[in-house]
């Protein structure tokens, strides 16, 4: 599918879960690829969980999510590409789970 997105939104789609995932701090982000990537990525990166309420936790990723999204769109472009990529993979994720499961019996 063509997005025909700006090289600073492919960039931060790349990089959107590397906070979460990684050990490299959004400070990083900012210096190797810019103020504009890093709040992109800010904006997509979800708080740490902790002790908090679920629904607490919820409602503060999507507080801070909107937040960064009325600073720039690209934001919530990027997590509705992410969030459609996520549903078309679904039934792939299905069958690798499927596959795995048999192979440990």
């Amino acid at each position: 599918m063509d997005y025909q997105a700006d090289i600073t939104t492919l960039i931060a789609a790349l990089l959107h879960d590397v906070v979460e995932d990684t050990d490299c701090s959004l400070e990083d982000i900012k210096n190797k690829f810019g103020p504009q990537v890093a709040l992109i990525v800010d904006g997509l990166t979800k708080f740490e969980k902790g002790f908090i309420d679920k629904e607490l936790y919820s409602a503060l990723n999507s507080e801070k999510l909107l937040l960064h999204a009325s600073k720039d769109i690209r934001v919530a472009i990027v997590k509705i590409a992410d969030r459609l990529h996520n549903m078309r993979t679904l039934g792939i994720k299905k069958i690798e789970r499927k596959f795995l499961t048999q192979m440990k019996r």
